[in-house]
């Protein structure tokens, strides 16, 4: 890690908007900008005060034509996302402007960041812990409501500072043991016995409570792994595309249209589903079909939510109660779904 240069990068989406954002973080972060980014008053940046946005003009280190208008807001370490002395320049967000804008920035000197490099010397400075960087990327992908809060709470620190105070005890109770045994002669502990026992079972529990949110929060922020399975034409596929909202499957009246897994990712009812769609279960002669329903028996078995559909016009027959004792010994929570029931008669 070249930690010691001096970076930049666009920290907004690539793509045409009202403005974007340029980062410089580095210990030259505010020499480098004065060298292309000119307040319209008479005074650089390295006279600016931290947190205070200029507005100025944003030249080329090599030309005397003006790129863009713009803003330019510095930030002195310690006090910035990354720890480090960091300007951020806003300009006009056409695709052009932008990479000229940032191209001026590079030519004076800066290196272009590596993807997360920001963030990375934001964990190396101190200015936030690993379960905070994750939930920094947790947030910058959420896709629901529920993700949202999930990440926020992470970059909140909480997850952090109960973790942070375990380690503390548990190392301060280590401390008190090795005073013990070393010493056993001499009061040296700071916990008698039967306190390190009930404060080791306090703490037990706090672990336990920790890990029971560990499935409905990794249920949130990576997603259910959900499967559509089902004998061959009950619908299956017309499921998966009501679900995701598109024709991602192709829906005909003949049986054995799907073979291959389809996979989709799918924001329903407030949580995120990896679904996937599967040839329909059946024995068949046919060596490609077979193969599809092999794959989607192993799908199967790996899924956490299985949705189990079953076609509502028919008569329950050997085949859907085989296929019921199937989904019953697998892991994953199974939801029948009867399907076809616009069609369906008294």
């Amino acid at each position: 890690m070249r930690i010691n240069d001096t970076i930049a990068a666009v920290s907004t989406p690539r793509g045409k908007g009202g403005i974007a954002v340029i980062r410089i973080s580095g210990a030259d972060a505010i020499g480098l900008a004065d060298r292309a980014f000119k307040p319209a008053r008479n005074v650089s940046l390295a006279e600016t005060a931290s947190g205070r946005a200029v507005y100025g003009r944003i030249f080329s280190p090599d030309e005397k034509t003006p790129i863009d208008d713009g803003i330019a807001v510095v930030f002195r370490a310690p006090s910035s996302f990354t720890g480090e002395d960091t300007v951020e320049i806003s300009c006009h967000g056409g695709l052009l402007v932008t990479e000229a804008v940032l191209t001026a920035v590079l030519t004076a000197g800066a290196r272009h960041a590596e993807a997360g490099e920001f963030t990375r010397r934001a964990f190396v400075n101190g200015k936030m812990g690993l379960s905070e960087a994750e939930a920094l990327s947790n947030l910058l992908e959420a896709k629901n409501a529920a993700q949202l809060r999930l990440a926020r709470s992470g970059l909140d620190g909480r997850l952090e500072k109960k973790c942070r105070a375990l380690y503390e005890g548990l190392k301060m109770l280590l401390a008190s043991l090795y005073a013990r045994i070393d010493y056993p002669d001499e009061d040296l502990a700071d916990m008698s016995a039967d306190e390190m026992c009930v404060q080791l079972k306090d703490w037990l529990g706090e672990l336990e409570r920790l890990i029971a949110t560990y499935k409905s929060g990794h249920a949130i922020a990576e997603g259910i792994r959900t499967v559509i399975c089902g004998k061959p034409n009950v619908g299956k596929s017309s499921l998966y595309n009501r679900i995701v909202g598109r024709e991602a499957a192709i829906v005909t009246d003949i049986e054995g249209t799907t073979r291959d897994l389809l996979f989709e990712t799918a924001a329903f009812g407030g949580v995120t589903l990896r679904l996937c769609d599967t040839a329909g279960l059946r024995d068949t002669d046919d060596k490609v079909e077979s193969i599809g329903v092999e794959r989607a028996r192993s799908e199967i078995k790996d899924a956490e939510l299985i949705l189990a559909v079953f076609d509502g016009t028919r008569e329950p027959d050997s085949d859907d109660e085989e296929l019921i004792k199937e989904l019953s010994s697998m892991g994953g929570t199974v939801i029948p779904v009867i399907n076809k029931s616009d069609i369906m008669t008294d």
